[in-house]
């Protein structure tokens, strides 16, 4: 909820500052998990692969862009699959729990509704060319979670499971729907192509004691 009031006052100052840029991006993400249960009952985990589309709008906190450099808050609604592939997923009997069912390597990703909020200081660097340092954090929403086995030790069974985390009536095994990830990235622009590289890790829970950290790279056309 704190991060939620800090996002609308976010959205309040705004009102103080001239508009600079808005357009379209899109490119991929690289995301795997860490922390204590990064493995999520497997025995290794690896990076998952997945699209990221979003809007951006800039505003301008120094009015005067004509000097070398000059700062300027930003808002971006994106939707951004991310994810992890587990290996050797152990799955349990129901009717007897020592005894191992199967064992599969599994994709576990979602896809999530982004607003990332960001500080960036802009550098010119020619008439046309600019780069771009930003800092912030995300708040997301995990809208639609999908889990798919890929390889099986038993012919006879497969887990292929898709979930809405924001039902009330979720399963007990369903990621957390809300989030929130620390960002740091450089864009570079010419006249009005971006390039953007960024990287977010996540400071709530995906599953108890599994974080998620994603790294961003796409490409954008601004509008103004």
């Amino acid at each position: 909820m704190k991060n939620i009031l800090l996002l609308f006052l976010f959205f309040g100052v705004l009102s103080n500052y001239s508009f600079a840029q808005s357009g379209f991006k899109g490119g991929v993400n690289f995301s795997n998990y860490y922390g204590r249960n990064a493995n999520y009952g497997g025995t290794a985990h690896s990076v998952f692969v997945g699209p990221i589309v979003g809007y951006f709008k800039d505003w301008n906190i120094a009015r005067d862009t004509t000097r070398s450099y000059y700062f300027s808050i930003g808002l971006e609604t994106n939707i951004s699959v991310k994810g992890v592939f587990i290996y050797n997923k152990v799955k349990y009997s129901e009717i007897n729990p020592s005894e191992i069912w199967d064992i599969s390597d599994r994709e576990m990703y979602g896809y999530y509704l982004e607003l990332p909020h960001i500080v960036k200081l802009h550098y010119l660097l020619t008439q046309n060319m600019q780069a771009q340092l930003y800092g912030g954090g995300i708040l997301s929403f995990d809208i639609v979670d999908v889990t798919k086995s890929i390889r099986h030790s038993n012919p006879n069974y497969s887990y292929n499971i898709i979930n809405y985390p924001f039902f009330p009536f979720s399963l007990a095994d369903m990621p957390s729907f809300l989030g929130y990830s620390l960002l740091a990235g450089v864009t570079f622009s010419y006249k009005r192509f971006l390039l953007d590289a960024r990287y977010a890790k996540g400071i709530t829970e995906i599953y108890a004691g599994a974080y998620l950290s994603t790294i961003s790279i796409s490409l954008g056309y601004a509008f103004k």
